[in-house]
């Protein structure tokens, strides 16, 4: 670890986290168990979903089992096993993930390293860096530099996966969030377009009593800018409580999310605002069209 973390490119990389395999006896069966750091493990394997809890980041005898052991052994959540002569209380059973962790037991490292006389070492380290445009390559070669005689693998497959994930959903936001801009346009054009048709006598008398064109264009125009900042205001605070919602529904994220800003919330007060006077400018230069004297006879 020491020897990682003086990588020049330390900086890049997210979650280190040891595991060491060892076998031993659970319920009579030889089964294989992998310690691991709960920390660093919960958080690489963010897509794990579990019966029962995950066990707390600083438990020392916590295990969670994999699906298809669990229902070998009948091992349930809340369960305490014997394993080489030491008790662990399971946590949770890992819902099927189709990989290996089905099939082992899940331990603290420090636990499974004195259960099998290997303290201080582990069998392999998976190492994440989840950033976009990372150095795969550099980090590979300084992680063969730290860690010499050991033989580091790159899943390129894997982190290009997650990125184009990542990519996708960050596209497919902009585009909705497109479609939806330019559909609130329209229809601001369209409601003030009628809110013109409607109010003509009132213009009139606007220009009748004084108003000049600039003057009915502004009045038009700082309707709009009021409801659009207003607009923004509200869609910005429903915004970030739904969000907050739902992350710690579906537990996303470890702790508090602090998602509210000032700054972005002025940023788009400003900018819903400002789209609306911007939509609103063509129905208020039809407003400032009108004839006191055509609008007036009409009625």
């Amino acid at each position: 670890m020491q020897g990682i973390n003086a990588m020049p490119l330390r900086a890049n990389v997210a979650i280190i986290a040891p595991k060491l395999i060892a076998t031993a006896k659970i319920h009579g069966k030889a089964s294989a168990v992998v310690g691991v750091d709960w920390q660093e493990e919960l958080a690489l394997k963010g897509y794990w979903e579990v019966h029962g809890e995950f066990p707390s980041p600083t438990a020392t005898h916590d295990a969670l089992v994999g699906a298809s052991l669990a229902q070998s052994l009948g091992i349930a959540p809340g369960q305490t096993i014997q394993v080489q002569g030491q008790d662990f209380t399971v946590r949770g059973v890992l819902l099927p993930t189709g990989s290996d962790d089905d099939a082992v037991l899940f331990a603290p490292l420090a636990a499974v390293q004195t259960m099998a006389g290997k303290q201080d070492q582990a069998t392999f380290l998976e190492v994440a860096a989840l950033c976009s445009g990372c150095p795969i390559e550099d980090i590979v070669l300084q992680l063969q530099e730290a860690l010499p005689g050991t033989e580091v693998k790159a899943l390129r497959q894997v982190a290009e996966s997650r990125m184009y994930a990542v990519h996708f959903a960050q596209d497919l936001a902009f585009y909705v969030s497109l479609v939806i801009l330019v559909t609130a346009l329209a229809m601001i054009i369209m409601s003030m377009l009628s809110s013109v048709n409607e109010r003509k006598k009132e213009i009139g008398i606007m220009r009748a009593v004084g108003f000049s064109r600039s003057s009915v264009f502004a009045v038009f125009v700082s309707e709009a800018l009021g409801i659009g900042a207003l607009a923004g205001l509200l869609g910005y605070v429903a915004g970030c409580f739904l969000a907050t919602y739902v992350l710690a529904s579906l537990h996303l994220t470890e702790g508090p999310v602090q998602l509210f800003s000032l700054q972005h919330l002025l940023a788009t007060t400003a900018l819903v605002a400002g789209a609306a006077a911007l939509a609103a400018a063509f129905p208020a230069w039809k407003a400032s069209l009108v004839e006191p004297a055509d609008s007036l006879a009409a009625v």
